[in-house]
This record gives C-alpha cells, sequence and structure tokens, in this order.
C-alpha cells in the first residue's frame, strides 16, 4: 500500500469507533469539528442545534461513512489475496460490529431528525455490498474470535467483585464528586493525556472506560500494527531495552550514591536479619545489586531483567518502610548507644535519598535520544532545519525529528493502555515506577548554595479518584534534614488531580509545596480570555488570581504573606522589559507572559525557603513539569556571559524526551513543547533586539529588586 493509503484505512478506523461511540440516545444534533492544526476530523453530539445545521450534519457523517466502506471493502480484497489472513481476520469481525452498530446508530438518528425523508444507511449500495462480501468470504472463515473473548475477560476482570464493596464503602462515606458519567474517550486515550483513568475507581467503584471503549483501543492498536510494521533496526521496536538498560544504570548509580551506607549495612547489620525490617532491607539490597548487574539486561536473558529486579528492590524496601519497628525508629530517634536502630535509620535514609536523587537517569538515556534525534533529522524536511545558534530553534527542529520516529512505532500509547489491561495492572495508579523513576537533573547556585534540582513524578499512590496517600518513600526522604520545595503542577480545582495534589499539600515536615495552575483556562488563554487582548483587562486578571486557592494556587500562608507584597511590581517589570509596555498583548504573548510570571514567583519561593533540593513535579512528570524544568533551566542559561554547551543542549534535550519516551512510548505532548519554544524564542528575541550585555544587565537587575541578590547571580550547571 502507498503511505497515503496507510493513514487512510487508520483515520476510518479511528472515525468509525469515534462516531458508533457517540450517545445518541436523546441526540439532537452531530457536530463535525475539524482541528484546524492537524485536519483531523472528529464528530459530536450536541444538546441544541437548529434543523438545517442538524441535517447538514447527518449528511457529512453519512459522507464520511459512505468514503469509508468504499475504502475499507477494496481494503480488505486487497488483505485476503495476501499471506497474512490468520492476522487480520478476527480485527476485521471486529470491525464489521462496529459497521453494524455504527449503521443502527446513523439509522436511529435519522429517523428523530428526517422522518419523512431519512434514506436507511443499511440500503447504500456500499453496506449491502461490503455485508454481502463479508457474509459470502469472510464469515465461513472466522472462529470465535479472540478478541471478543479477551474484551470480555478484561471487562470482567476490571469490573472484578470488589467493586461492589468499594462502592458500598464510598455511599456510606462523605459526599463525593459527580463522575458516575463520566468517561474516557479514544482520543484523550490516543493523546495519552488521561490515561491514569484507567487505573483508578470512581467513588461509586465503577469504572471511566468502557468495554466498547476497550474494543475500539485493540482494534485500531491491531491495524496499526498490521501497517506501520517497523523496520530492521527501527530504535523504538527496542525500547523495552532501552527501558532496562536505563533501570539499570539508575541501579548502578543509587548504589555509588549510598555505597557508604551499604558497606555499612553488610559490615554491621546483615548478621541481625532475623528483624523483619532488616530482612527486608537484605533482600532489597540484593535485588538492587541484580539490578545493576549488566548480565541481566534483557538483551543477555530472557527469565528475569533489570527492569523486574529492580521491582522486586523497591517491593522490599517500602517493606522495611512499612514494617512497625522501622516506623518506630523513626518516630523515637534511638540513642547513641543503640547502634544497631541508629545505622539501620542511617542506611535507610540513604537509600531513601538515592532514590530520589541519583544521577542514573541523564547519563543513560543520553544515547537513546542522541541517535532517535539524529534518525528522525534525516527524515524531517529542509524547511524545518534551520542552521542558527537560537536553543528555540533548536528544540523545535528536535521536536519535529522526533515526531517523525514517534510516527513509525505503532500506536505506543495504545498499547500501554491493552498491557495495563492484560496484565491487570489497572487496580492501583502510581506514577512513580522502573521505568518513570525520579531522579537528579542539575544544579541551581546561588549565594554559595547549591540546589540539586530533581525530576519526580508524583510520589503518591492511587487506587479510587477521590483518595490518594503519599509513597512511604517521598515521605521518609523529606524526613531528612534538607529541607524540600516542590513546585506542584498538577490541577487542585478539578476531580482528576485534586486528591493527588491535596494529600501532597499536606506534607509539612521539610517540605515546602507551591502548587501552579498549569492546565487552566486562564493558564492556556482559551474560553472567556482568548480574545481578551487588552493589557488593563489581562493584569487585573493576573493579579486577581495570583496565590489564590480558588484559582488552582497553593503556598503555606507564612510564605505567601511574605510574596504576596512583589506581586504588583513583578508584573509591572515583566511587562516592562519582555513587552515593552504594550497596551495590547495577542495570546501567544499572554501565555508567554504567563509562563515568565510563573517562574519569578518560583525564584521567590525559592529565595523565601532556601531549600537543598527541588522538585517540579505534575502527574507523571512526563509534559508538563519537564516544560516547566526545561524553562527554568534556559532562563538562567540566557543569563550566563558563554554560549550554551553542546553537552548541555543534548542534556536538555533529554531532560524533555527522554522520560515520555521511556515510560509511554510517545514525544512530549506536543501542545507543552510548542508552548516552551515560544517561550524561550520570546527570550532569545528580546536579548537578540537588547544586545547581551544589555539583556543581562536589565534582566538580572529586576531580579535584584524583585527576588534578590543572590539569585540574580545564580547560575545552573
Amino acid at each position: 500500500m502507498k503511505a497515503t493509503s496507510e493513514m487512510n484505512i487508520l483515520d476510518a478506523v479511528e472515525m468509525l469507533s469515534n462516531i458508533t461511540d457517540l450517545d445518541l440516545d436523546k441526540p439532537v444534533g452531530i457536530l463535525k469539528y475539524e482541528d484546524k492544526k492537524t485536519g483531523k476530523i472528529t464528530f459530536k453530539t450536541l444538546e441544541a442545534v437548529d434543523s438545517d445545521k442538524k441535517i447538514k450534519g447527518l449528511h457529512d457523517v453519512e459522507e464520511a461513512y459512505l468514503n469509508t466502506l468504499r475504502y475499507l471493502g477494496s481494503f480488505y480484497k486487497e488483505e485476503f489475496a495476501s499471506k497474512n489472513w490468520k492476522e487480520t481476520e478476527d480485527r476485521i469481525k471486529s470491525l464489521m460490529v462496529i459497521v453494524g452498530d455504527l449503521a443502527k446508530k446513523l439509522d436511529r438518528y435519522g429517523e428523530l431528525i428526517e422522518k419523512n425523508e431519512h434514506r436507511s444507511v443499511k440500503t447504500f449500495k456500499e453496506f449491502r455490498n461490503l455485508q454481502e462480501f463479508y457474509q459470502k468470504n469472510i464469515s465461513p472463515k472466522v472462529s470465535e474470535g479472540t478478541l471478543g473473548k479477551w474484551i470480555l475477560e478484561a471487562a470482567r476482570g476490571a469490573w472484578g467483585s470488589d467493586s461492589t464493596e468499594i462502592r458500598g464503602r464510598a455511599q456510606k462515606g462523605k459526599k463525593v464528586l459527580q463522575t458516575t458519567r463520566i468517561f474516557i474517550d479514544l482520543e484523550s486515550v490516543k493523546n495519552d493525556t488521561e490515561y491514569e483513568l484507567f487505573y483508578l475507581r470512581k467513588e461509586d467503584g465503577g469504572r471511566f472506560f468502557s468495554p466498547e471503549l476497550i474494543r475500539n483501543i485493540k482494534l485500531v492498536s491491531d491495524f496499526g500494527d498490521f501497517i506501520n510494521k517497523a523496520k530492521p533496526g527501527d530504535l523504538l521496536t527496542d525500547i523495552d531495552l532501552w527501558q532496562d538498560k536505563v533501570c539499570q544504570n539508575i541501579a548502578k548509580s543509587m548504589i555509588k550514591t549510598a555505597n557508604e551506607e551499604i558497606t555499612l549495612f553488610f559490615h554491621d547489620l546483615f548478621r541481625h536479619k532475623d528483624h523483619d525490617h532488616i530482612s527486608n532491607l537484605s533482600k532489597a539490597l540484593f535485588a538492587l545489586f541484580a539490578a545493576s548487574n549488566p548480565k541481566n539486561l534483557k538483551k543477555e536473558v530472557s527469565v528475569k531483567c533489570a527492569v523486574d529486579y529492580f521491582s522486586d528492590f523497591l517491593m522490599f524496601f517500602e517493606r522495611v518502610l512499612k514494617n512497625p519497628e522501622y516506623q518506630k525508629i523513626v518516630a523515637y530517634p534511638p540513642k547513641k548507644s543503640h547502634t544497631i536502630a541508629r545505622n539501620t535509620l542511617r542506611v535507610v535514609r540513604a537509600i531513601s535519598d538515592a532514590i530520589f536523587e541519583h544521577k542514573g537517569f541523564i547519563e543513560a538515556a543520553r544515547p537513546l535520544v542522541h541517535q532517535l534525534l539524529e534518525e528522525g533529522g534525516h527524515k524531517i524536511s529542509s524547511e524545518h532545519v534551520v542552521e542558527n545558534n537560537a536553543i528555540w530553534s533548536r528544540l523545535a527542529q528536535a521536536s519535529k525529528a522526533m515526531d517523525k520516529v514517534v510516527k513509525t512505532h505503532p500506536n505506543g500509547p495504545l498499547n500501554k493502555v491493552i498491557e495495563t489491561i492484560v496484565r491487570g495492572q489497572y487496580r492501583t495508579y502510581q506514577p512513580i515506577s522502573p521505568i518513570n523513576f525520579p531522579g537528579y537533573l542539575y544544579s541551581f547556585y546561588y549565594d554559595e548554595k547549591a540546589v540539586r534540582v530533581l525530576r519526580i513524578p508524583s510520589p503518591t499512590r492511587q487506587e479510587s479518584i477521590d483518595k490518594s496517600e503519599v509513597l512511604f518513600e517521598f515521605i521518609d526522604f523529606v524526613q531528612s534534614e534538607k529541607p524540600h520545595l516542590m513546585i506542584q503542577m498538577q490541577d487542585r480545582t478539578t476531580f482528576k488531580e485534586s486528591a493527588r495534589a491535596f494529600c501532597l499539600e499536606k506534607l509539612n515536615d521539610n517540605i515546602s509545596v507551591f502548587t501552579l495552575p498549569l492546565d487552566t483556562e486562564f493558564y492556556h488563554q482559551t474560553h472567556l480570555y482568548y480574545d481578551e487582548d487588552s493589557w488593563d483587562i489581562f493584569s487585573d486578571q493576573v493579579l486577581d488570581l495570583a496565590l489564590d486557592p480558588n484559582a488552582g494556587f497553593y503556598l503555606d500562608e507564612d510564605i505567601r504573606d511574605k510574596i504576596e507584597p512583589s506581586v504588583p511590581s513583578i508584573i509591572e517589570t515583566l511587562h516592562s522589559l519582555f513587552f515593552q509596555n504594550k497596551k495590547a498583548l495577542k495570546r501567544i504573548e499572554r501565555l508567554v507572559f504567563l509562563d515568565l510570571f510563573y517562574l519569578f514567583l518560583t525564584l521567590k519561593v525559592i529565595e523565601v525557603t532556601k531549600p537543598k533540593t527541588l522538585s517540579f513535579t505534575c502527574k507523571d512528570g512526563l509534559d508538563t513539569s519537564n516544560v516547566f524544568n526545561a524553562l527554568f533551566f534556559v532562563f538562567f542559561e540566557l543569563l550566563s556571559e558563554e554560549k550554551i554547551s553542546e553537552a548541555k543542549l543534548l542534556d536538555l534535550e533529554t531532560l524533555l524526551f527522554a522520560p515520555p519516551l521511556l515510560a509511554r512510548e510517545r514525544a512530549p505532548l506536543a501542545h507543552r513543547l510548542m508552548r516552551l519554544t515560544h517561550t524561550i524564542k520570546h527570550l532569545e528575541t528580546t536579548k537578540g533586539t537588547l544586545g547581551d550585555k544589555v539583556y543581562r544587565d536589565f534582566v538580572k537587575e529586576a531580579l535584584r529588586l524583585l527576588i534578590g541578590d543572590d539569585i540574580a547571580e545564580g547560575w545552573v550547571s
């Protein structure tokens, strides 16, 4: 098949699935929506549409349906003649179920709005020919397909017997959020924006996905796998080997980080294995050593690999942290004479620190990103190849290159969802895992202080949408003597993330939490804010919403009281320095302003809290927080007198691309990365207009006045 046809069949399957999933029990209209950026067409039901628009909407759907049937007819004939029939028979049978469901649904809709004129979809020539062809050539050959059985078993597991018990507990508890009628759709699954809902139950014990959605995911994924068969040597076909390699390197780095304490354990504590917590600590360390051994990499063995051993390490170490005897040691610090207890606390704390502060991730993931960008670079058109030294241009080009590579990978996020269902791993959502592990990224230096900047996915565990708990590993980490600042980017105003956001905000021992609302209508300047260009109105909105908990912000009251007086000055200074006091700001300029405003607020919080470690944390640490982390890094690089090195640029690309690639087998979310490049471009354009020295002087002076002398002289490495 030609490349254009390969895309058509995927679009056809997607379109069938999307329209079939529409709720037409009480339909009054279907809206045809075309994304102006991608040209992608989707369909949605409407609450109220006038008669003319309803009929036109139906004709649009019918036309798309007929075109789909014409194409699928030729596709089937071509596949039946090939030797791959056994690979496609089950998915074709399932697709025909959707074809039939769609005909019934469109007929039902037509009866409601065109009682006298509507012609049944089942009378269309294409539908009858396709049905006849299927019954004559396919149906006799198709057995009881495995896909149908697979969906049934997956559904039974997902809605297991424990749902009744959970539903009962929810009804006896406090008033819950209204999520009964909320379900994931295929589009959000493809975009990988709400995959966490596959792991979570609603407050009443129900699920956010249906058997029909699983069927459609499996169907689209199967067609994608069949059409986009990977070429030999494609790096993405070996993504599991890269996951294993990164995991092995993280284990090795953790051992190096906590080497002194691990030696202490085997010298002084190992013989006390009659204590459960010490026995589990011993098992955890042996598993960590096994994970670090290159002989256990997946390419070397076929049974148990580095990722598996690392999972064992996390399991045994959690048992240590949950052990009552260890918790007693934490609650009542032992005296100097209690050597075993003191050494146990020292060893466990060192391992907890190593979990979050090891340096193994960037080092191991860098070669993967470098190779993929090189491979993708050969595939992008010349219009995206720009020969200049701008950081924004480098990132934009890298984004295009990575998109080219990822498109050769058959439905990464869809396959991750299917893998989750098949393995029965949908009962708990825990962002931190062996393939999405925290770690050290770089350091921010100011006033002879070194703040270690860490990548930490939400350190939480969650079974129900309305309840979440903090991981024991993170609690142990923040109980050390080093104060930690978490810049949290989970939206506390939405049902999807509020439980995780609230439980992290309740932490108060050696940790400060600053919640930034990076997923609201105001932050994205959508809906009511979209066309409001007036600076006066926009600046008033920024001032009104800044640090307001109802707008999604959270900060300890004592810290907020120290920061609030600076907010008006920050707004005025950013407007003057980066926007030349313009009376009107275009939407893209308002987006840039908000990014810089949130960055300056973050710097002010750093100046007040003086942390030893700093993390930018979103749901999974893959997109939102990574992008903000990159902006923080680039902002200070642009204040350096030296040009950013190639090594730092590659580390920046690794920071952005490696986490989503390894954890979800995809590139960063396009709108997040695009916004980052726009903001960096604005900074670099301002620097080019003012000149390097003037830019540095102006920005540093602004930092001195708004934040403090120490931050103004800060730098990253």
